[in-house]
């Protein structure tokens, strides 16, 4: 059993298997396998059996396919097993080129602060852990419903409102999924922010329950996208969030100084909620 345990990488299979990776790896088996057979059909065909077996227990075959796939990958126009366009993902915190709103000096360790001295995040000392109010739990899941429920265009219109300096908002859906995209004065492909629909439910009402709160401006929309760290089901479908690899070839490029990311997602929806850094 712990030999088993050894040759296992459940961060490379189950919900995080990279799908291209693994039909990569598996042709290249093939290859191998028919190369094999020439020689002795018998060995080609245990190293076809061996070699599957590792790919499905591993993930891959090919020694470091997670340190080099992904830089493969990301010159091509988009991972055609991951079909969530990568310009098309975003956050509230991302703003737009001219907006004033978004202090970008303001680190992480600063929102949190904020937040623990307001009281939305409250600090569990002895576990070490973190948690929200339920004063702000019980609004911030109330603003999700309403929003949940809302049509694609009122839903593009709250987000506006949120993000002052938008000069426009649309929806555009592609690939079945509904995106709110809000545009700045600029007009430009790179003046834009994308939010898929769920992403725009939990991150907009953030900011409307932490502006109930008391919380200040500048604060919001910086603490909307980790505050979604604390969901545990989708606004928009209430499927269970789960745990896993980076959306992409293999998630992210690893090395042996850097962890592979994870982030939380939900399975149905196929949409990124927050990245655990």
């Amino acid at each position: 059993m712990s030999t088993f345990r050894t040759i296992k990488r459940p961060e490379y299979t189950g919900e995080n298997r990279c799908w291209l990776c693994t039909v990569v790896n598996v042709l290249l088996l093939g290859i191998a396998s028919i190369a094999v057979a020439v020689v002795s059909p018998p060995v080609a065909v245990a190293v076809a059996a061996l070699g599957a077996a590792g790919i499905w227990l591993r993930g891959y075959l090919v020694p470091y396919t997670p340190e080099f796939a992904p830089r493969l990958v990301a010159v091509l126009p988009r991972d055609p097993f991951h079909d969530e366009p990568r310009a098309e993902a975003g956050s509230l915190a991302d703003g737009l080129a001219d907006d004033a709103a978004i202090d970008r000096s303001v680190d992480g360790e600063a929102v949190l602060a904020t937040l623990v001295e307001t009281g939305i995040v409250e600090v569990d000392e002895e576990a070490d852990q973190l948690f929200l109010s339920r004063p702000f739990e019980r609004r911030w899941h109330e603003e999700m419903a309403d929003l949940a429920a809302a049509s694609d265009r009122d839903l593009a219109d709250a987000t506006a409102a949120v993000v002052t300096e938008a000069a426009d908002r649309s929806i555009v859906t592609s690939r079945g999924r509904t995106h709110v995209v809000l545009e700045g004065e600029s007009g430009a492909a790179t003046d834009e922010t994308w939010l898929q629909r769920p992403v725009a439910v939990a991150e907009v009402a953030a900011v409307r329950a932490l502006t109930d709160a008391g919380v200040p401006q500048e604060v919001r929309r910086l603490a909307a996208e980790p505050l979604c760290t604390f969901l545990e089901t989708c606004p928009e479908c209430e499927e269970e969030l789960v745990e896993g690899a980076e959306h992409g070839c293999c998630g992210t490029p690893r090395s042996a100084t850097r962890a592979p990311r994870t982030v939380l997602r939900c399975p149905s929806c196929r949409v990124q909620f927050a990245l655990f850094e």
